[in-house]
């Protein structure tokens, strides 16, 4: 069955996510004492790899990095939540 139901309607994409993918190329949390913090706030691009969606480049902001790691900003104004997520450097770009 495709998903859709006898009015041709299909799900949203959300509907059938009760909670956040994990992403798969998220890095530890780095220990506090290592981490700095961005002031003000940078505007990147992250490449955020989801566990079942793949990639998916975000627009958003670093405000924590530690050695070559960078702290992002995840939004998802759906649910209205943020989570924060701890990427490689490789992984972020300037905008």
């Amino acid at each position: 069955m495709s998903g859709v139901d006898w009015r041709g309607n299909a799900p949203s994409w959300d509907q059938t996510r009760p909670q956040w993918q994990k992403v798969r190329n998220e890095r530890p949390i780095p220990p506090r004492e290592s981490q700095q913090t961005i002031w003000p706030p940078i505007r990147v691009t992250a490449w955020i790899v989801w566990e079942h969606d793949g990639l998916e480049l975000i627009d958003t902001t670093a405000h924590l990095y530690a050695g070559r790691d960078v702290q992002v900003e995840l939004v998802d104004a759906r649910r209205e939540q943020i989570k924060w997520v701890w990427l490689a450097s490789q992984d972020v770009r300037r905008r």
